[in-house]
């Protein structure tokens, strides 16, 4: 009595076999899918060639579909024509034999359905059997002697590109839902490439007139020696415009004449006497007009120029540009070629553009020029006015006479023992010799005094580095150089003055000066007492480490002190 329900058993079981057969297959398929499809991303996206590119998606679309045939057709929008382009028969196809038509284009009116099919961006499969064929249709599919052809359409962003016209010798050939979904996503996929590439060489022009203003900006930012400059730009200009030579001539500001600056290409050494009057020639036309010359054929021109070099180099083409920046000609750049020219809108953009780069060169160099020679008059105006500062204090307390100079040395050697940058130490220098710039508010009585001081007398001289920062602060170039003057008779132990600062609180350029300060102080006569000998004054150096001086600069001095009697000895 069982025997039944084992029968439903094994029916039920065979069932769900099935359906996990079917799952699997399901599954291998879309696996299948995918995994072609992720290939052909990856060939595509290594190559830059259209035609690489549909061989790509031909190879794959026969492989996976089993085509006998493939064509591929570029639809050609401007005229509504079709034009065949690639043509892919496999070992069992007889059909590639019988071709007479290796390429053609044909209007795209003779094919009604295969234009719905661009137009809608839909797959459509032709059978001889369709009253809606087109007459070119129709003998298609007789000659293939074949039942059906399947186009995939190729749009990008709507818009049709061509398509594929997948042929197969079995009768009746009708892909399904999953195969149409691959087929037009390769035809996707391919469309996507075959627009790029067809962009590429666009692209690469525009990346070489970029790469080529790029050159020259840099040029521009990292070198002020105009020589350099104006040689990079017409190397840049010949190779980005492909013409044979190019040169730049300056206005002379003085002479108001167009001299030689700079050339590529020139087979004579002429160009160099060049001295152009402003109208004079197509360069001086240029300059004075203040227009860019364009000869596309000197045989042709009515006026070839006075420009002897012009006749030596076998010019055919000429093209001169006025080089302006802010409102004034700086010269003319003038491009060459030995054949007849015929340039496009672009190209002449882009010399304008590197006429204006090269007149911001020029003009950066002149402003830099300028503006390096005020700086150089500014520097030694100032050095001059701090030099008479510290001789004017040193003339009104005569026992210091040649300090602040003495001093001023030997803390910059300190400071860069102490691996200060060169920047700091113009700071440092600055300060070391305007250390004592505060006792010009000192009255004579005090500053002059021979005898010991009074504890109000002190308190004034004490002001002295108060007074210091009142005279510098005002002055924005001095303010760096402010820690020596202001802060250099604080102690490392807190014990100075005027803020009472102790240890890292003093700003490191007033701990070296401080050591410098006093020792200089010791090694120098006095009226109230001689100077002191090296070893004693070195003994007060070392015991006032920690009290009064920071320990590591006495360490770093003392490196400093055994440097000078190295070179002392030898």
């Amino acid at each position: 009595m069982a025997l039944p329900a084992t029968i439903a058993e094994v029916s039920e079981h065979k069932r769900t076999l099935s359906e996990l057969e079917r799952a699997l297959a399901e599954t291998q398929r879309r696996l299948t899918e995918q995994t072609l499809l992720y290939e052909f991303g990856q060939a595509l996206a290594q190559t830059r060639d259209p035609r690489a590119a549909i061989a790509a998606v031909v190879e794959r679309m026969v492989r996976h579909v089993g085509a006998t045939a493939l064509c591929y057709y570029t639809y050609q929008a401007a005229s509504d024509e079709i034009c065949l382009e690639f043509e892919y028969f496999t070992p069992r196809s007889t059909w590639g034999e019988r071709r007479s038509v290796l390429n053609g284009t044909w209007p795209l009116s003779d094919y009604p359905k295969i234009g719905v099919g661009l137009r809608t961006g839909t797959v459509q499969t032709l059978r001889r059997s369709d009253p809606d064929l087109g007459p070119a249709e129709g003998e298609m599919l007789a000659e293939w002697h074949g039942q059906t052809v399947t186009v995939v359409p190729m749009t990008f962003q709507g818009l049709p590109l061509g398509y594929f016209e997948l042929w197969d010798s079995r009768a009746e050939r009708v892909y399904g839902g999953a195969d149409l979904r691959l087929l037009a996503s390769l035809a996707s996929q391919a469309a996507v490439a075959v627009e790029h590439a067809q962009q590429v060489d666009e692209i690469r022009r525009r990346a070489e007139s970029l790469a080529a203003l790029h050159t020259v900006d840099v040029a521009i930012s990292s070198s002020l020696d105009l020589r350099i400059t104006l040689q990079m730009l017409t190397d840049t200009v010949t190779k980005t415009l492909a013409v044979d030579a190019a040169c730049v001539l300056l206005l002379n500001p003085i002479s108001n004449l167009l001299e030689y600056a700079s050339r590529r290409g020139f087979h004579t050494g002429a160009l160099r006497h060049t001295r152009l009057q402003l109208g004079e020639g197509y360069a001086g036309r240029a300059a004075l007009e203040r227009r860019m010359v364009s000869v596309p054929n000197l045989a042709d021109a009515s006026e070839f120029g006075p420009a002897p070099f012009l006749r030596g180099e076998a010019v055919v083409a000429y093209f001169a540009v006025p080089l302006i920046a802010r409102g004034k000609v700086k010269g003319v750049l003038e491009v060459l070629h030995r054949r007849p020219l015929a340039p496009d809108p672009n190209w002449m953009v882009l010399l304008e553009v590197l006429g204006a780069q090269a007149a911001i060169a020029i003009d950066n160099a002149e402003m830099f020029k300028d503006l390096e020679d005020q700086n150089t008059e500014l520097a030694l105006a100032y050095e001059s006015t701090l030099a008479g500062w510290a001789r004017a204090l040193e003339l009104r307390d005569k026992e210091t006479l040649g300090h602040s100079q003495h001093v001023a040395d030997m803390t910059v050697r300190l400071a860069r023992e102490w691996k200060m940058g060169e920047r700091e130490l113009v700071h440092v220098r600055r300060g070391a010799l305007l250390h004592d710039i505060g006792k010009m508010g000192v009255p004579d009585h005090i500053l002059r005094k021979p005898g010991a001081l009074t504890p109000e007398e002190w308190a004034v001289m004490r002001m002295h580095p108060q007074y210091a920062y009142d005279m510098l602060s005002p002055i924005p170039y001095l303010r760096p150089a402010l820690d020596i003057p202001y802060f250099h008779h604080e102690k490392w132990d807190g014990t100075g003055y005027p803020k009472g600062l102790k240890g890292d609180q003093i700003p490191v350029a007033a701990r070296l000066f401080a050591v410098v300060d006093v020792w200089d102080a010791l090694r120098s006569d006095r009226p109230y007492r001689p100077a002191w000998a090296e070893e004693r004054a070195w003994a007060h150096i070392l015991e006032q480490a920690g009290k009064h001086f920071d320990p590591k600069v006495v360490e770093a001095f003392r490196g400093v002190r055994l440097s000078e009697i190295s070179a002392c000895a030898r």
